[in-house]
C-alpha cells in the first residue's frame, strides 16, 4: 500500500514515514503529489502553538530531523511567529479542498509520536522486531525561546482573527 502524507512542518510526516518503512509492508510519500497512492494521511498537531514554537527554533536553528543540542536560547521574533502561524492555517484551509474525503485519514502527532500501536492498528499493519526511527526534537521550546510567554500571548490574540481568515 503506498501513502501520501502530508502535513505542515513539524507534524510527524517524517516519523510517521519512517514508522510504516519499518513495517517493510508498505511504500509511503510525502508531500509528493502523484497518482498511485492508495491512502492519504493528513497530519496537524492538537496543539497548534507548539508546533509554531517548533517551527520557530528550526527557522532559528536549521535544525529540522538531526539535532544537536547546541541551540542557544534566543529572542523569537514577533513577526517570523505570526508568518508561521499563518502558513500553518493557511496550508490546512487550501489541503482540505483538494482530498477525496474518502480517501483520508486525519491524524495527530500527538497520537503516535509516543506510542506507534496507532500507526499499526489504524493502517492494519504488523509490529516490526526492531524499528529505527528519527528522534523527535530532544528540546523543551521554553528552554530555547525565551519570550515564549510573550508569543503565547501573541497566539491567543492573533489566532481567532487568523482562523476567521480561513474558514
Amino acid at each position: 500500500m503506498k501513502y501520501l502524507i502530508v502535513g505542515s512542518g513539524r507534524s510527524g510526516g517524517n516519523l510517521l514515514r519512517d514508522i510504516i518503512r519499518n513495517t517493510g509492508t508498505g511504500a509511503t510519500y510525502r508531500h509528493a503529489f502523484e497518482e498511485g497512492y492508495d491512502k492519504t494521511i493528513v497530519l496537524n498537531r492538537r496543539n497548534i502553538f507548539d508546533a509554531i514554537m517548533s517551527n520557530v527554533i528550526v527557522n532559528n536553528s536549521n535544525q529540522t530531523t538531526s539535532y544537536r543540542d547546541d541551540i542557544i536560547p534566543f529572542v523569537a521574533s514577533e513577526l517570523v511567529f505570526k508568518i508561521k502561524l499563518s502558513q500553518h492555517l493557511m496550508f490546512y484551509k487550501n489541503l482540505e479542498s483538494l482530498l477525496d474525503p474518502n480517501n483520508t485519514l486525519y491524524w495527530y502527532f500527538e497520537d503516535f509520536v509516543d506510542n506507534y500501536d496507532h500507526v499499526y492498528s489504524s493502517l492494519g499493519l504488523p509490529v516490526p522486531k526492531l524499528i529505527d526511527v528519527q528522534t523527535k526534537a530532544p528540546y523543551n521550546y521554553k528552554d530555547k525561546v525565551l519570550n515564549w510567554k510573550e508569543m503565547l500571548i501573541i497566539y491567543n490574540n492573533f489566532l481567532p482573527t487568523e482562523i476567521a481568515k480561513y474558514t
